[in-house]
């Protein structure tokens, strides 16, 4: 099932559509337009959210999702599994000769 989720991106809170599954042994969220893990902070499922224009209709909810949504500083973010690329210093080039090459 897809679930809006609220989540941190990059240190600021961010809605996405994310999909719950087991990752191994755990259970984890993924968003599938992109393939990234995800770790929210709230969820809604999307059956349960309808826009206001839907007022009155029984067995709807009103969309209990707020832009001033907050996630606690010292939740994870999106991107903080994401391992960073460090470019390997550069190595002083070595003459080499035919006979240091074995032939």
């Amino acid at each position: 099932m897809t679930h809006l989720i609220l989540h941190k991106v990059r240190g600021e809170a961010a809605f996405d559509v994310a999909e719950k599954i087991m990752i191994g042994d755990e259970e984890g969220w993924i968003i599938p337009t992109s393939g990234h893990r995800a770790y929210p902070f709230k969820t809604w499922e999307l059956d349960d959210l309808v826009d206001s224009s839907d007022i009155g209709y029984e067995g709807y909810h009103i969309c209990p999702v707020s832009m001033q949504e907050k996630v606690p500083e010292d939740w994870p973010d999106h991107y903080a599994a994401v391992k960073v690329y460090e470019k390997p210093k550069a190595q002083p080039a070595v003459a080499l000769s035919l006979e240091d090459l074995g032939l």
